[in-house]
């Protein structure tokens, strides 16, 4: 079936919006799909588009603790200040601080400067 085709590309919850986002059922067998069909699937895994239309209350929100020291990080290349050509970027980092949502802001600012230097 489609819906299983998937358990290891995408997270368990999202497989079934994501193939209602494809107009296809999520029981439908895999050998079935038509070339247009396959198309869609390859085209939306690249161009998947969410409407946010809210939020969740502050008790449902993830915390993440602990990662890599950012003593052992250079904070302007990301590397790895132990092994060379190893480099980190976003919630693998050790960045605990009250940041008000700034969290996705750290992880985009790491990350682009991960890949600026790669």
């Amino acid at each position: 079936m489609l819906k299983n085709i998937f358990n290891e590309l995408l997270p368990q919850r999202f497989i079934g919006e994501f193939l209602k986002y494809c107009g296809l059922e999520p029981q439908k067998k895999a050998n079935q799909i038509t070339k247009s069909e396959r198309e869609k699937i390859l085209k939306s895994l690249f161009d998947f588009r969410l409407e946010i239309i809210g939020t969740k209350p502050v008790s449902d929100a993830i915390v993440t603790r602990g990662g890599v020291l950012t003593k052992e990080i250079n904070p302007k290349t990301m590397e790895s200040r132990i092994i060379k050509g190893l480099y980190f970027a976003g919630e693998v980092i050790d960045v605990d601080a009250k940041t008000g949502g700034y969290n996705m802001q750290a992880a985009f600012s790491t990350g682009f400067a991960c890949g600026e230097n790669l």
